[in-house]
């Protein structure tokens, strides 16, 4: 008897949570790395030219790992496309064109308007010149840059950086989707748990051994492990048949989460595994996290994740991160270089200035080529696109 009374609130702790159309606290996990994104690349006119006062080294050294944000972005996505899945035991809603025909509409509209974007701010505000920042991976903005970048081919080839440096994720998210399917087939067959394991295993050895033989592999594809941990975590959160799975999480996801982290901050400081060996780690750490704040809707990081100005923020978040980039060239070459400052003064004036304007730019932009092709009713999450 006493054994069944303790177990009682257990088991009402482990259901799946309520159907809800939409989870604000996921808008606010996209408006973090959103800004992460931001911040880190204006960290990057530190290097042009290089500016030589420690204390701007120290402040901006946080926001040097950009790709942790990106990752994290990878990860959400996964778990997002997958909570509709979860729900209805393995069913994709439309079948795999039904999957495709949303997906396509739900992306790729705002993001060939954000090349057309480019290639006009980049022509008319006369960008093409090489002055030692980031946009130079960009250059020479040529016929073949935008006809891979429209192709969504940057991660299949030497042109990663074409057009705009931001753009190569949105390639390897598209290419993400057609993985979608097997990870789905995945779930119907095994545990999530196993699913997420043997997949990341697989890219990991697949990265060690492709390493070894000097194979030619597509860039970041080791996302697809990142991508798996995401659906795996809304499996486990959102399937009704994982409920022993859930009350373990609920009482070990935090601390999972919590050690994960540390060894991605640990791989990154000391630059372990080159990049794959803690995105992995993070997509653990993500995975773990989202779930626990699926769960436990009582906890002050969901309640901080879901306030409104965060919400608001990763509500445009895509929009954000695919104007970004060009917003902060222009300001860099139209505006600040002409100044003459000192270092100290470029940075301040190149925070100050672009912060708020690529938010206005960005939630401009969502207006016009993102919100219109949005669903108007949200019957299930959406991925973040980003």
């Amino acid at each position: 008897m006493t054994d069944n009374a303790a177990s009682q609130p257990e088991v009402k702790a482990i259901e799946p949570p309520a159907t809800r159309a939409h989870l604000e606290w996921i808008d606010g996990m996209r408006a973090i790395a959103a800004l992460y994104v931001l911040l880190r690349h204006i960290t990057g006119f530190l290097y042009a030219p290089p500016i030589d006062v420690k204390w701007w080294w120290r402040l901006l050294t946080p926001f040097l790992f950009g790709r942790a944000a990106v990752a994290t972005f990878i990860v959400i996505s996964g778990f997002c496309l997958m909570i509709p899945v979860a729900r209805r035991g393995g069913e994709m809603r439309g079948g795999i064109l039904g999957f495709a025909r949303r997906r396509a509409k739900r992306i790729l509209p705002p993001y060939y308007a954000a090349i057309a974007f480019a290639i006009i701010v980049t022509l008319g505000a006369g960008l093409t010149e090489r002055t030692h920042e980031a946009w130079e991976l960009t250059l020479p903005l040529d016929v073949w840059s935008v006809v891979v970048d429209a192709l969504l081919m940057q991660d299949f080839t030497g042109n990663l950086y074409a057009v705009n440096y931001c753009f190569w994720s949105i390639a390897v998210e598209w290419h993400l989707y057609f993985v979608f399917p097997i990870v789905v087939l995945l779930h119907r067959r095994m545990a999530a748990g196993v699913m997420a394991t043997g997949v990341c295993l697989a890219v990991l050895l697949t990265s060690v051994s492709g390493a070894a033989a000097k194979m030619h592999l597509p860039h970041y594809w080791h996302y697809i492990a990142l991508f798996t941990c995401g659906a795996a975590g809304a499996v486990l959160a959102f399937d009704e048949k994982h409920t022993t799975q859930r009350a373990r999480l609920q009482r070990f996801g935090p601390s999972v989460a919590a050690g994960a982290a540390g060894l991605v901050w640990v791989c990154y400081k000391f630059r372990l595994g080159a990049g794959t060996a803690p995105d992995l780690m993070l997509g653990i750490a993500c995975s773990a996290l989202m779930v626990t704040l699926a769960l436990r809707q009582d906890l002050w990081l969901t309640k901080l994740l879901g306030s409104r100005p965060l919400v608001w923020l990763g509500g445009f978040s895509y929009s954000l991160y695919l104007t970004h980039a060009i917003v902060l060239q222009w300001v860099w070459v139209k505006l600040v270089l002409p100044m003459q400052l000192s270092g100290t003064g470029r940075m301040a004036w190149q925070a100050l200035i672009c912060i708020p304007l690529t938010l206005a730019v960005g939630y401009g932009f969502f207006l016009l080529f993102e919100r219109p092709f949005m669903q108007t009713a949200k019957p299930t999450l959406t991925a973040a696109p980003e």
